[in-house]
């Protein structure tokens, strides 16, 4: 292998042995399901007059796409040491894609780690709704940012009593 591959690779914290293997999605259970059962469900809806919004068909569609080749790749070549290879696109999809949502998961939770919070005891927040609220929020934005705003405040206003009872002055409070 060529010295500039060993240095990214170094860099990187790869193992220069490892080669890129696609996952194939097509083969999972969940894969095979949704292109199984997503036409008929779709003619289904159809025949009874019904529609789905345009999202969720689109949401569907870009996952029965995901990592497959022949919907689109990038081919990748490393002049140094001549490998060359193909990897498939991704939905980059917020819904139901294990494969992307666990790769957004793990950016995030990488991002937030090394460059948002400070190393200090942290707590995490987990805020859920009643489904019926939800599919309301997910229509209406402007409702899930007034209720994204009372839980902030709620919180925000919970660690101010718990700053004051440890003696925290309100200057470090942010006032």
């Amino acid at each position: 292998m060529h010295s500039c591959c060993q240095i990214m690779a170094a860099v990187n914290n790869i193992d220069l042995n490892a080669r890129y293997s696609r996952h194939h999605p097509e083969r999972n259970l969940l894969y095979r399901t949704v292109e199984t059962y997503w036409p008929l469900f779709l003619r289904e809806q159809e025949r009874v007059g019904r529609s789905l919004p345009i999202f969720i068909k689109d949401e569907f569609k870009n996952f029965l796409e995901c990592g497959i080749p022949e919907f689109g790749f990038i081919r990748t070549y490393c002049h140094a040491c001549r490998e060359s290879g193909i990897v498939p696109f991704s939905c980059k999809k917020r819904g139901f894609c294990p494969s992307c949502c666990a790769r957004r998961m793990n950016d995030e939770a990488a991002h937030i780690v090394d460059s948002v919070l400070p190393e200090v005891p942290t707590r995490q927040w987990v805020l859920s709704f009643p489904y019926r609220l939800r599919y309301q929020m997910a229509h209406n934005p402007k409702l899930t940012n007034q209720i994204l705003s009372i839980f902030i405040q709620a919180i925000g206003s919970h660690q101010k009593r718990l700053a004051k009872k440890v003696g925290l002055k309100a200057q470090s409070l942010g006032r």
